[in-house]
Formats: C-alpha cells, sequence, structure tokens
C-alpha cells in the first residue's frame, strides 16, 4: 500500500512540474539575449542563447521557469523575460504546391516526413519565423510559409484590425490584465495592429511585428485621432540615425533618417524628440544628433521617383492639389526638404513630392534614358528552385529576395528606354553555365548578377559589397558601387576582385552584387521591402548612367 501511494505522489509530483502545454502556447523573447539552462532555475548550467522577438513553442513549465522547443532541443527559461501568447487555432493551412516537402523542424536542415498536394490543409499550430507548424497524419511537421495560404476557419483572410495609441505613454504587457509583467510603453501615436482580444485586452502588432497585450480603452481609430500638435522642426545631423519606439536607447528601432532629413516634432522629453515617419507612425530619436529647425538641401541634390505615374502636389501635403504625374526614374532639383515632404524644381517653378517615394542622391541629375537607351543588359538573379542560397534571420530564402530585386530592376531599366534581359523570371534552377550563355548569345552591355550576404557567426555584418573579375570591369564596378551606396544609403564595403564562375566564363561585361546581410536581423528588415528594392534599381541607374556616359 505504501509502495501505491508513493507511486501516486510521484506521479501527481511530476504532473505539477510539467504541467500539458495547449499546443498553440508560444513565448517570444523580451531581452537582447536570453539564456536558456538544462534545468528551470539560475543555477542550472547555460546550453546557449537565445534572442530578443524570437519566438519558441512552449512545451511546459515549473514555477517562473518555463521549457522550450529550441530548434529541436528543450531548455529552461525564465518566464518574466518573455512574453506568452497563443497562436490562433481556427487558422488553416492550404498547399498551394504540388508535392510539398514537409519538414521535422522549422528549417531546411531538418528531415523531409512528408508531403502535401496542392490544396491540400492542415491546421497551423505554430509558427517560427517563415515557417507554420501543422499537424499532419497525427504527427506535428514544418512547412514554409510561401507556399501556403493561410485562411481562418469561415474562410476569410485574417485581418488586423487597424488602431493607434491614444496614450501619453501606454504600457505592453506579455498578458491580458494588469497583474502581467510591463514589456515596454509605446508613445502617442504609434500605429498598431490587433491580433487577438480578450475582454477589454487586445494583443497588438507593434514596432518589428513585437507582440503584446494592452487596455483597449487606451486605443482609438487613426482616422478619428485628433493630430497631434507641431512644435517646431529639427534637422538630422549625422549620417544614419536610428528612430526608436520610445524616448529612449532601450526603444527598438522602428525605422531610420539620413543627414539633412528635415521633420516637425511633437513632443520633446529628455534630450529625445518625436517625429512622425513618412508611413505616419510616431517615432524618437536623439537630441544630440539633430539641430533643431530646417535646413535647406545643397542645390546640387536631387531626387529619382521610384514609381511610375507619382503624384506632384502644389503643396507639403496629399490634400494639395496635383499638378503633374511623372514616371519611375525621373529626376528632379531639390530646393528644401522639411516634414517628409522635397519642394522641388518644376515646369519653371516649384512643387512638392513625398519623401517616402523617392531616393534622394547629391549628385547633379541626368536623364536615365540619355546614357541607357538601346543598352542590353543581363539581370541574374541568383540562386532559384532547388537552390534556395542563403536564408536569413527570419527564414527568408535568398532566391525569393534576388528575383524580387531583379524584377524593380527590370522595370526601372525599360523605363530607362534598356533592353533588360532577366536569367531567370521565376523560382526555378539554372546552371551557373546557363546564366553566362545568356549574356553571351544576348551580347551584353553589362551583366549584373545578384546575391543577399549571409555571415551568422557575425551577426553584425552589414552593408552592399561590388565584385569584378577582369581588371577593365573596376570602373564599371566602382559607378555601380557608388551608385548602390548613394541611393540605399547602407554601409559602403567598396568592390573587390572575385573569382566567381558567373565573371569569370563571362566574355561580356560582368559584376557580382551583394546586396546587403541577411544574417544581420535589422538589416534582414530593410532589405525585403519593396521599398529597398526600388532603390538598389535607382542606385543601379545611376551606376550605368555613368559608366556609359565616360
Amino acid at each position: 500500500m505504501r509502495t501505491f501511494i508513493r507511486l501516486v505522489l510521484t506521479v501527481a509530483l511530476f504532473c505539477l512540474a510539467f504541467p500539458i502545454e495547449a499546443l498553440a502556447s508560444t513565448a517570444t523573447v523580451s531581452v537582447n539575449a536570453l539564456n536558456v539552462r538544462s534545468g528551470p532555475g539560475i543555477t542550472h548550467s547555460v546550453k546557449t542563447q537565445i534572442h530578443q522577438n524570437e519566438t519558441y513553442e512552449i512545451l511546459s513549465s515549473k514555477g517562473d521557469w518555463i521549457q522550450l522547443d529550441v530548434n529541436g532541443k528543450k531548455g529552461w527559461v525564465a518566464d518574466w523575460l518573455v512574453s506568452i501568447h497563443e497562436t490562433p487555432s481556427s487558422v488553416e493551412v492550404t498547399s498551394t504546391a504540388s508535392d510539398l516537402r514537409v519538414r521535422k523542424g522549422p528549417g531546411l536542415s531538418y528531415k523531409v516526413v512528408g508531403y502535401l498536394d496542392k490544396g491540400d490543409t492542415r491546421t497551423q499550430i505554430g509558427v517560427k519565423g517563415d515557417w507554420v507548424k501543422i499537424k499532419t497524419n497525427g504527427t506535428e511537421a514544418w512547412v514554409h510559409k510561401d507556399y501556403v495560404t493561410l485562411t481562418t476557419k469561415s474562410g476569410e483572410n485574417p485581418s488586423p484590425e487597424k488602431q493607434m495609441v491614444d496614450a501619453n505613454l501606454l504600457n505592453v504587457r506579455s498578458g491580458p490584465g494588469i497583474g502581467y509583467k510591463q514589456t515596454t510603453q509605446l508613445p502617442f501615436g504609434t500605429n498598431v495592429s490587433v491580433v487577438a482580444k480578450d475582454g477589454n485586452w487586445y494583443q497588438i502588432l507593434y514596432g518589428n511585428n513585437n507582440k503584446g497585450w494592452v487596455s483597449s480603452a487606451y486605443l482609438t481609430d487613426p482616422t478619428e485621432a485628433p493630430t497631434a500638435k507641431k512644435q517646431g522642426e529639427i534637422t538630422v545631423s549625422t549620417p544614419v540615425l536610428n528612430v526608436r519606439s520610445q524616448g529612449s536607447t532601450k526603444g527598438s528601432i522602428i525605422g531610420q533618417v539620413r543627414n539633412g532629413d528635415t521633420f516637425s516634432y511633437y513632443q520633446k522629453k529628455d534630450s529625445w524628440y518625436q517625429i512622425k515617419l513618412g508611413d505616419g507612425d510616431l517615432g524618437w530619436v536623439a537630441g544630440w544628433l539633430v539641430q533643431e529647425g530646417a535646413t535647406a538641401s545643397p542645390t546640387n541634390s536631387s531626387i529619382t521617383l521610384l514609381h511610375n505615374g507619382t503624384n506632384i502636389r502644389s503643396g507639403p501635403s496629399t490634400s494639395n492639389s496635383i499638378v503633374g504625374r511623372e514616371s519611375a526614374g525621373a529626376s528632379f532639383q531639390v530646393v528644401r526638404h522639411s516634414n517628409n515632404w522635397y519642394e522641388i524644381a518644376y515646369d519653371g517653378g516649384t512643387a512638392y513630392v513625398a519623401d517616402w517615394i523617392v531616393s534622394k542622391s547629391s549628385q547633379p541629375t541626368q536623364s536615365p534614358s540619355r546614357s541607357l537607351k538601346g543598352k542590353t543588359i543581363v539581370i541574374d538573379a541568383g540562386h532559384g528552385g532547388r537552390d534556395p542560397g542563403a536564408i536569413g534571420a527570419d527564414g527568408s530564402y535568398e532566391k525569393t529576395l534576388t528575383l524580387q530585386t531583379a524584377n524593380a530592376i527590370e522595370q526601372a531599366l525599360k523605363i530607362g528606354g534598356a533592353n533588360v534581359i532577366l536569367t531567370r523570371n521565376r523560382d526555378t534552377y539554372l546552371p551557373l553555365s546557363s546564366r553566362t550563355s545568356v549574356s553571351k548569345l544576348q551580347r551584353a552591355d553589362v551583366f549584373l548578377s545578384l546575391h543577399y550576404n549571409s555571415f551568422p557567426q557575425y551577426p553584425s555584418a552589414s552593408g552592399i559589397g561590388t565584385y569584378y573579375y577582369n581588371s577593365h570591369e573596376k570602373k564599371l564596378a566602382t559607378d555601380v558601387q557608388q551608385g548602390l551606396i548613394r541611393s540605399t544609403g547602407l554601409r559602403d564595403r567598396g568592390i573587390k576582385y572575385g573569382n566567381f564562375y558567373v565573371m569569370r566564363e563571362n566574355r561580356q561585361p560582368s559584376l557580382l552584387l551583394e546586396l546587403g546581410f541577411m544574417s544581420n536581423k535589422a538589416e534582414m528588415r530593410t532589405i525585403k521591402t519593396h521599398n529597398y528594392h526600388q532603390k538598389v534599381a535607382n542606385g543601379i541607374i545611376q551606376g550605368l548612367n555613368q559608366y556609359f556616359s565616360r
């Protein structure tokens, strides 16, 4: 009898120490680096570290500690250093590809455990980066989000509700109630997306896909929110300045502004200024890196339009009348820059264009068609098909980014009058020899191979670099590299000799471009955007114009 009682107590204690967790429970890291330990307490050894904004599945809990699945291995972390949330179990995952590989874990290195046919549907039970966790054939497995669609079980696509912070500082908590720990604060005017509701508490997405819970009493419809009162203007006085979610270096980076940019500010607190970015979000910049008051832009600076049909307006607001429409690639002299708008020389006078739809250059303007017309440019989107290339910090594939960038460059070059050839226009594998053959057969004036860099061992590595093979291509490399840096504002890694097949076996002038680091989380957020691809296209146009006009 005593043996039976001891057995019952042992089982009971085990269950108390390791309660069964709902399949959808996940934890998102709230600090820069978090130790993962071999057991539930600081006396246990550190097995590895996980980093801010990374999300992992919760396996069990004990006191103030939770056990996570970290890349297939179990480990313990302090629950006060993470935010815990539930992934909606009402989301269905439908395959959009035939023979979609289903893997044991969230990455290409994990074993293939099955396949989904096109149209097959499974239930989502978790998410990690670009990978979706599903239940299939009675087991848990993973598929990549690029090859599925996500819908609610009612058949409607999830559509987060847009709201705006309507408080001076709004506390964000790890759960739905004041009993949960505070993870950060959001200033007045911050735009958020509501993804879940629990009574009067809303779970929101803010900043760089951060999640947290706030009281619904302090949110309002942004279309009905009162306009914040402008208190003055500031001008950026450093090459690149981070915009943060709160007036402190502890705030997450939500954007960047550059030297000479001028903004209205709405609050000033402890040497920090609150400004409004081009997308309408409010953010904070360090007061010691700006000057109060607006400054005129240098007379030799210019802007280049990134989109066809760009509206040119009579004043610095979308409420001002449209005085003209211009095409992507058109460049104009800058008169002044203030509060997210450029005043430009236009049609014998001046007019205005929004700064979030242009790229800026300190070089004199020149028509893109003058130098590019009739030139044959081959754009080679690196990798493809079964060759994904590098995998980014968020799980994105290099092959996807290079194709998106190639499409943006193609459109911009065609507007400039160039004859543009893509080595691939879809996600397909292409041998290196086939890529150089396209260059030879088309008698390319320039061949550009597009790539993105990765160095996971040094995650702070950043910037753009250009490679050449033949010495006579150094001028081309210099012109294109300088154009890219002027347009994108990323770190200049310079030009280098590179012994790459697509250049070594290429009879035409050729370069290989490394357009940013996928292993750098901050840079990854930039390089995956459509706006960045447009800036790359504009930089290449600037570089080729310079090269062909020699």
